[in-house]
């Protein structure tokens, strides 16, 4: 009976948190947008080329290189290690969408400074040495793109 009780408790705060944490996110997402566009205005731009803070020809080669340097310095500041990430292209085209450049940031981030922290721990418990299985396993990040999609 206590476990049933505990399970609804868990159930209830989750859901309160889940609902809570998509109103601050929408909430910041409308107050980012209007101050954006306010100052597009400003600026004497354009109806058409007002976008707020989505940017249409978001590059995320250029915002995936700046997350890794990003994640590569945390984890040299809290594991002493500094993992290569190797971040590689393939496509014809342009991999440019129409994106939130912060939130795709905030997304690679995360990833990578994960990434990059469990490459650390795998390498100092690897019997070959630290060096050496930092450089046997870099962090690959592939970026694709075809007429439709960004991967």
């Amino acid at each position: 009976r206590q476990r049933e009780s505990q399970k609804l408790d868990h159930r209830i705060w989750s859901d309160w948190l889940d609902h809570f944490l998509q109103s601050r996110l929408s909430t910041e997402l409308l107050t980012s947008q209007f101050l954006s566009i306010s100052v597009q205005l400003q600026e004497g731009r354009s109806q058409g080329e007002v976008t707020g803070i989505v940017d249409p020809q978001c590059d995320p080669t250029e915002i995936c290189a700046e997350a890794a340097r990003v994640a590569q310095e945390y984890c040299l500041q809290t594991t002493g290690m500094k993992p290569f990430v190797s971040i590689e292209i393939r496509s014809k085209i342009s991999t440019s969408f129409s994106y939130i450049p912060a939130y795709l940031h905030y997304i690679l981030l995360e990833v990578l400074k994960d990434s990059c922290e469990a490459t650390s721990r795998a390498s100092s418990l690897s019997s070959m040495g630290v060096d050496e299985a930092m450089d046997t396993k870099p962090i690959q990040v592939v970026i694709c793109s075809d007429d439709h999609r960004v991967a």
